[in-house]
């Protein structure tokens, strides 16, 4: 990817330079400079491509990133187009002669197949993780897992908000391990029959995390509380549920 907005962009900028001058002055100037500053936004796009594709393939906000991987594709698109025929309303230097069109042309090819490239891996990669989360959809002990976790929710505290926030202490705030790494506790301490169905199944969802590189593992009830999770970020023991209050009802997985 590298070869195709690294050298061979300088290659077309000096090819343009050349043409117009080595000191281009007035309007021509201006347009020299938002060509180049068009290329160099290019590279920005590329890197974030790269950036968001990678998030994808660790199954980081799978469906968030990859609409900004599509979008972020799109707009690289539109860019290449105007540097392609040039935009007279936003200063782009058109290819004044055949030796730039080409050169144009074949960054173009290569480009091309490095987005084939990258949808072939995509969904490759969506394959890949629809076939760990089948195998483990269908393990029966994931139903026996989140009825156990559903009873330790119920038997916790009251009410919902009791619940919430006594979890939150044990597994968030008076968790011994920093931020990012609060799944390193097996259990909290407490009479609570939550924690030890915590003690007895948290390794096991956390191994299958590790080594599917998943975002997190979330385990809901029917009312949309999040009942268990690996990681234990805020929104964990909150309400997803779309008619409800729950902070992160809006969210990706409130959504679902």
């Amino acid at each position: 990817m590298m070869e195709v907005v690294g050298p061979r962009w300088v290659l077309v900028l000096l090819c343009l330079l050349a043409v117009h001058g080595v000191r281009p002055q007035g309007d021509e100037a201006e347009n020299t400079r938002s060509t180049i500053r068009l290329v160099s936004l290019m590279e920005f796009y590329q890197q974030k491509i790269t950036k968001e594709f990678l998030m994808v393939a660790y199954g980081m906000n799978v469906t968030e990133n990859t609409e900004h991987m599509t979008g972020t594709i799109g707009v690289f698109d539109a860019n290449f187009n105007q540097l392609e025929i040039g935009d007279v309303a936003h200063g782009i230097i058109a290819p004044p002669d055949e030796g730039v069109r080409q050169e144009l042309a074949s960054i173009k090819a290569k480009w091309t197949a490095y987005k084939d490239l990258l949808q072939r891996k995509y969904n490759s990669i969506l394959l890949w993780h629809k076939g760990f989360i089948a195998s483990e959809a269908s393990d029966p002990e994931l139903i026996e897992a989140i009825l156990a976790f559903r009873r330790g929710w119920k038997s916790f505290a009251d009410t919902d908000a009791a619940r919430r926030s006594g979890l939150q202490a044990a597994y968030i705030t008076n968790n011994e391990f920093p931020t990012g790494n609060k799944d390193r506790l097996d259990f909290a301490q407490g009479s609570e029959e939550y924690h030890q169905i915590h003690k007895d199944l948290h390794p096991k969802y956390r191994k299958i995390l590790y080594e599917r590189d998943y975002y997190d593992i979330f385990m809901f009830d029917l009312e949309g509380n999040l009942i268990y999770s690996v990681y234990k970020e805020l929104d964990y023991a909150t309400n997803f549920a779309s008619n409800g209050t729950g902070e992160w009802k809006d969210s990706g997985l409130g959504e679902r």
